[in-house]
């Protein structure tokens, strides 16, 4: 099975707006990384990370770094890349100022 990579979420993100919450991809780890400036916390959700087809889902407000969730994708491409933007466009939502 083919799963979602880096490329395809930084693509997708590059062309849809999460709110002001923006993505980027780490140089030296390769994680995937949801910020905003008006808020002390950032997601981390990298597809693949240990295993194909698992996403962990943590954030860091500075201080504390928390498991939030995992996911296990499956289904084409395009189904995955929509359940992975839905869970991190649900996740961004819930996260206070």
């Amino acid at each position: 099975m083919t799963y979602i990579d880096n490329n395809e979420v930084l693509e997708y993100f590059h062309h849809n707006t999460l709110n002001g919450w923006f993505v980027e991809e780490c140089n030296m780890s390769g994680a995937i990384s949801y910020y905003n400036s008006h808020h002390d916390t950032v997601v981390y959700a990298t597809p693949n990370w240990d295993t194909d087809g698992v996403v962990p889902i943590a954030s860091c407000d500075g201080e504390d770094y928390k498991e939030i969730t995992e996911i296990v994708l499956s289904g084409s491409i395009s189904e995955q890349l929509t359940e992975y933007t839905t869970i991190i466009e649900s996740i961004l939502s819930k996260i206070k100022k």
